[in-house]
């Protein structure tokens, strides 16, 4: 994908993308306890 018009410039999707490290790994995030009518 190629944007438009870019907003920021000099950083590109690609860019971002390598300076991720290779063992990150994402946790869950903890939204807190239920506080209505959710079923889990």
């Amino acid at each position: 994908m190629t944007p438009v018009n870019r907003i920021r410039g000099g950083i590109d999707l690609e860019q971002l993308v390598k300076a991720i490290p290779k063992d990150y790994r994402p946790g869950e995030p903890d939204w807190g306890p239920p506080v209505g009518g959710e079923v889990w």
